[in-house]
């Protein structure tokens, strides 16, 4: 239970964005299509709210296990899972999240993206379609083999995505994908994986994206709440 909870928390750090000028909420959808669906429906979100400041945020989930990670929220230096019913936070530790610095030059991690020529609308912004092309690549391992990956991409909007690192070939290639290759944030997105449950398709589509003020009370954890190591966590009695 804790293993999945983890990995849920890995994916739910994947779709933190960044950016030094925008401030808002994004609201994004999460569907699941084919043989393993409905284990993923049951273990993962089918809705996150995204607060953003700056380099501070905030994100809310709901559906599958997702409320036992509470609310994850960074005030741009460290970031923590919070549980406002017990007044409680765990700090995530630096090395469970990937920095905005500088990372080292990597060489060909066998991807690229494919202008498709089409655009559309999403959530009432311009959206070119593209297509991720992963080329066969040794050093990439993979535990779920990407088939198809498609995603709509709003042009000039200074938001992207803040991607878990954990060191290795694949995470560097999603590094790759998210800050280099595409210019603007990924508004929907259609990822096919062959998995050991199945072939699985997860869509995930952005419904709604409010500017204006967030209150800067939303990325801190309160002075009275006890707050411990992400080491100290457990699903069943944080």
């Amino acid at each position: 239970m804790k293993k999945n909870l983890i990995f849920l928390l890995m994916f739910a750090l994947s779709y933190s964005v960044v950016a030094q000028d925008f401030e808002g909420t994004i609201k994004m959808k999460m569907a699941y299509e084919g043989q393993a669906a409905e284990m993923m429906k049951a273990m993962s979100p089918s809705l996150m709210i995204i607060k953003q400041s700056g380099e501070k945020s905030s994100m809310l989930m709901e559906g599958g296990m997702s409320s036992m990670l509470g609310k994850i929220i960074s005030n741009g230096k460290k970031s923590y899972m919070v549980f406002d019913a017990k007044k409680m936070a765990y700090e995530l530790e630096d090395e469970a999240i990937e920095t905005t610095g500088d990372e080292e030059e990597t060489d060909d991690l066998g991807v690229e993206l494919v202008d498709l020529n089409i655009t559309e609308k999403i959530a009432g912004y311009d959206c070119k379609k593209y297509e991720v092309i992963y080329k066969s690549n040794a050093e990439v391992e993979d535990a779920q083999q990407i088939s198809k990956h498609y995603m709509w991409v709003a042009q000039n909007l200074n938001v992207r995505f803040l991607t878990y690192d954990n060191g290795d070939a694949a995470s560097k290639r999603n590094n790759k994908i998210y800050k280099e290759l595409i210019n603007g944030f990924p508004f929907k997105q259609e990822v096919v994986m062959n998995t050991q449950m199945g072939e699985i398709k997860m869509i995930t589509e952005v419904t709604e994206l409010i500017k204006g003020k967030i209150d800067a009370s939303e990325f801190n954890v309160p002075e009275n709440y006890t707050i411990k190591s992400i080491k100290e966590f457990s699903p069943f009695g944080y």
